[in-house]
């Protein structure tokens, strides 16, 4: 042994003795390169419980690695933009009628904390809508939802515009009848919320 090396040695011995038997020193001192643990089987009992373990982190949620149910992300946004956008068209209320959703944009995420789920999303929602007025007129247009965040789904915002109609007066009376479908949306996009928490 060299003597740079016995000297190290040496006073890792002398720290070890001044300390507790677990320290970082004291397992140093009496640890030799050339040891390594030698592995086991494990037993039918111990695969088992194992198992088990892995079986209830998987029912909460959490991937089989995230043993300690520290912090896990899951983004599901493709999933809930695609559920929305089937949830919303032929929402309708007060003879108006939502014919396509043609965007929603934003994220849907679930997240494991300390063993436990929460879940958040945020979209911005754009559709097509279409109403029968009086006379047989026909008047369309579109309507946003700037921000359907999962804290404020019982007041949306609605942002209704025509793109096409056949006098000013079908075109007041179909803007106010739009507004009509915030109730349903809200109640479409709560439905939404009580199906992402189950995920």
């Amino acid at each position: 042994m060299s003597v740079g090396l016995q000297d190290h040695k040496t006073k890792l011995e002398e720290q070890a003795k001044g300390k507790a038997d677990l320290s970082y020193s004291y397992f140093l001192a009496k640890t030799s390169t050339t040891e390594a643990p030698s592995p086991r089987k494990l037993t039918e009992e111990e695969i088992r419980a194992q198992q088990e373990v892995e079986r209830e982190k998987s029912q909460l949620g959490g991937s089989l690695w995230n043993h300690a149910g520290t912090f896990e992300e899951r983004n599901v946004s493709k999933w809930a933009q695609d559920r929305l956008k089937d949830l919303l068209a032929g929402c309708s209320a007060g003879g108006v009628t939502i014919t396509e959703v043609s965007s929603v944009i934003g994220d849907a995420n679930i997240w494991m904390v300390r063993g436990k789920k929460r879940h958040g999303f945020s979209f911005e929602i754009s559709m097509s809508w279409k109403m029968e007025a009086a006379g047989g007129i026909s008047v369309s247009g579109t309507l946003k939802i700037p921000n359907a965040d999962v804290e404020d789904l019982d007041d949306l915002t609605l942002e209704p515009s025509v793109t096409k109609s056949g006098r000013d007066k079908e075109e007041a009376d179909a803007l106010t009848a739009v507004k009509k479908l915030k109730g349903p949306l809200e109640k479409v996009l709560s439905g939404f919320l009580r199906e992402f928490k189950a995920q």
